[in-house]
């Protein structure tokens, strides 16, 4: 058990330790189902403070042979599926989160070799013996201890973040990852956030008010589902004050220069957004970075994967999705004009 490298479970027990915990397993159904096929490389992005750590934490605690999460998950719906035992702390986990690595690696730019240095040192300490001191590459040490153990790898790369992978035209581009994004969530929707199921049954275990709740954070729609920011909904249960939980998120302050770009029809945009309009939005060209804008169909694209707009992806038009997420652009709207 490492720090990388067959983790245990505890990081998964705090969330189920907190007072208000959904249900995702179900999530574990599909990867058992594409766990070693070709769509077993999947990337979810989505906003801050909407589960992806969690889901994270979740996947490491069911299948790291790190722990023994029997007791743990047999009480999750997952505990109802037929190959719920049969992948169950059963393979060889690599967990890291880029944001624990900046502060030890030293900068931004040492993050990669930092993971890929100590996750070595843990796969050496783990197969002892069996990765030479001379192996540099974690593709080399996965094969230097396989041929010296017969122990296949099985991937499943669940890879999170806020916005998609960059997108390069290059040979070598990070194009096998199956992508799940606010703009189509696909099959991943009911994982996202919260769905309007389970927060009604919230509203009604807190005695909150279901329609005054869907006012207030409701309106991201995903696949046909109506889903929720977790974050806010499980502040309002337990606080029971309506009001924005969004500026914790750490987004705010890098919407406002967008609003100063010089793109033609982009502050219209935005305004008529603002007023309770759905505006058109062209999604493709956007590079999935917060630097290459091309125009403003780039800004307001950006705007939909950080939560700050939802998408109708049938008639590909972007929209503010509730009143917290209203107050949030108005006042960065406001402040950016009184600069």
């Amino acid at each position: 058990m490492g720090r990388f490298v067959n983790p245990d479970n505890s990081a998964f027990q705090v969330a189920l330790n907190s007072e208000i915990y959904v249900d995702k397993s179900e999530l574990l159904s599909y990867t058992n189902r594409v766990l070693n096929t070709k769509q077993a490389w999947i990337c979810n992005s989505r906003p801050r403070r909407f589960g992806k750590s969690i889901t994270a934490d979740m996947l490491t605690a069911y299948y790291s042979k790190g722990c023994d999460s029997s007791e743990m998950f047999s009480h999750l719906k997952t505990g109802r599926d037929k190959d719920f035992q049969a992948h169950l702390n059963k393979y060889a986990v690599i967990h890291f989160d880029v944001q624990w690595c900046i502060d030890p690696s030293g900068s931004l730019e040492n993050v990669v070799s930092y993971i890929k240095e100590h996750v070595l040192e843990e796969l050496r300490m783990e197969y002892k013996g069996l990765v030479p001191n001379a192996v540099t590459s974690l593709a080399d040490a996965l094969s230097c201890i396989n041929t010296a153990t017969g122990t296949k790898f099985i991937c499943l790369a669940y890879l999170t973040g806020i916005l998609p992978i960059k997108k390069l035209k290059t040979q070598s581009a990070l194009n096998n990852f199956d992508e799940f994004t606010m703009l189509d969530a696909s099959i991943l929707a009911p994982y996202v956030g919260f769905t309007e199921e389970e927060v009604r049954e919230l509203c009604q275990q807190y005695h909150r008010d279901y329609a005054q709740v869907q006012s207030w954070y409701d309106g991201y729609q995903l696949s046909g589902l109506h889903v929720y920011n977790p974050k806010a909904v499980v502040s309002v249960m337990l606080r029971g004050e309506f009001q924005s939980y969004w500026s914790d998120t750490g987004t705010y302050e890098s919407i406002r220069p967008l609003m100063n770009m010089d793109f033609d029809g982009l502050k219209t945009a935005i305004l008529s957004i603002l007023s309770g309009d759905r505006v058109k939005v062209k999604v493709r060209s956007f590079q999935n970075d917060m630097v290459s804008f091309r125009n403003k169909d780039d800004v307001l694209t950006l705007l939909i994967h950080l939560g700050y707009l939802a998408y109708d992806q049938k008639n590909q038009t972007a929209f503010i999705p509730n009143e917290e997420i209203r107050g949030e652009f108005a006042d960065a709207v406001e402040e950016n004009n009184a600069h």
